[in-house]
C-alpha cells in the first residue's frame, strides 16, 4: 500500500471547502465521505492486524495476528500511548460525546474558535490540555483509536467511546499506537536535519516549529501548509529578500505575503545571531 499523510490532508481540506460552500440537505453525503476518508487514514495508519481492522468495519471480531498481513509480517514502530488516549477520551467525555475529531482537538490544543466559544468550551477543564503534542499528532490518535475499535464515529460524526475505551480511561488498559506518520518500520531511519552543522540544524528545527504554528493557525496539517522539501530548500539557500524565497516556494504556494516575511524574519535573525557568536573570535584573532 503506497500511502502519503499529505494526499489524505488535501483531500480533507477538499471536503471541508465543499462542504462549507454545500446546502443543508446536502451535506450529509459530504460527512459521510469525509468519514470514510478519517476511517481509511486510520486503517493505514494502525499498526494492529489489517484483517481485524478491515473485519471490524464490517461489525466482525477478529483476534488478529492473523500472520498474513504486513502489520503482522513486518511491525512497525508503537510507543506507550496510554497517557494522551486518556488525556483526548477525557475530552470526549467532558463534550458529551456530541462533537467530532476536528472539534475535540481544537479544545486539546486550546484554539479559540468559533464553534469553542459558541458553546463555552474555553471554560471546560480539558481546554488546552494538549497543547503537548501538535495538531496532527492528535488528529493520528483519533484515527487509530477509531481504527483499532476503541472509539466509535456516528452518522453525524461525534466520536463515542466504546467498552474498550473506558476500561483506558480508567486505568484497566494500556494502549500502544504507531507513530504518527503511521510508516516507518522497526530499522531506524535519519531524522530530521541529521548530519547538518548545528547552526543549520537549530534553523530546521525552527522552521519546523513554525511551519507547526502557522498550520495550526489555518487548521491545516504541517505536511499539507508546506513540504518539507520547501523547508529543506529554506534552509539550504538562506534567502534573505522576498524575491529569493518566493522562488524556493512549493507546489502549496505558501511563501506569500505574511507567511513568507515571517520565513525571512526567521532567517535574518538566525543570520544576525551567527554574526554576533563571530563577533568575539574576529576581536580575538585581529585585535
Amino acid at each position: 500500500m503506497l500511502t502519503t499523510s499529505s494526499d489524505a490532508a488535501r483531500a480533507m481540506r477538499l471536503l471541508r471547502e465543499e462542504l462549507e460552500s454545500a446546502s443543508p440537505e446536502d451535506r450529509a453525503p459530504i460527512l459521510a465521505r469525509m468519514q470514510k476518508l478519517n476511517a481509511m487514514h486510520g486503517f493505514v495508519e494502525s499498526a494492529g492486524c489489517r484483517r481485524a481492522n478491515l473485519l471490524r468495519c464490517f461489525g466482525e471480531d477478529h483476534p488478529g495476528n492473523c500472520g498474513s498481513c504486513d502489520r503482522c509480517r513486518r511491525p512497525i514502530e508503537t510507543y506507550d500511548a496510554t497517557a494522551d488516549c486518556r488525556i483526548l477520551l477525557d475530552a470526549i467525555t467532558v463534550l458529551g460525546q456530541r462533537y467530532g475529531p476536528r472539534h475535540v482537538v481544537d479544545v486539546l490544543g486550546g484554539l479559540m474558535t468559533e464553534k469553542v466559544a459558541a458553546n463555552d468550551h474555553h471554560q471546560s477543564s480539558v481546554f488546552g490540555k494538549g497543547t503537548h503534542l501538535p495538531r496532527t499528532h492528535w488528529q493520528s490518535i483519533v484515527r487509530q483509536l477509531v481504527a483499532e475499535g476503541y472509539l466509535h464515529m456516528t452518522p453525524r460524526g461525534a466520536l463515542e467511546l466504546t467498552g474498550k475505551a473506558w476500561d483506558v480511561r480508567f486505568g484497566r488498559a494500556k494502549v500502544f499506537l504507531a507513530d504518527p506518520s503511521g510508516v516507518r518500520t522497526r530499522a531506524r531511519r535519519p531524522r530530521k536535519g541529521e548530519g547538518l552543522p548545528p547552526e543549520r540544524k537549530s534553523l530546521l528545527d525552527a522552521m519546523v516549529d513554525l511551519r507547526l504554528r502557522l498550520a495550526s493557525e489555518r487548521s491545516m496539517s504541517a505536511q499539507a501548509f508546506m513540504s518539507d522539501r520547501t523547508i529543506e530548500a529554506i534552509v539550504a539557500s538562506m534567502p534573505t529578500t522576498m524575491e529569493e524565497i518566493v522562488a524556493l516556494d512549493g507546489p502549496e504556494a505558501t511563501l506569500r505575503g505574511e507567511c513568507a516575511v515571517r520565513f525571512l524574519q526567521l532567517v535574518g535573525s538566525h543570520l544576525e545571531r551567527q554574526q554576533e557568536d563571530l563577533s568575539p573570535q574576529m576581536v580575538d584573532l585581529f585585535g
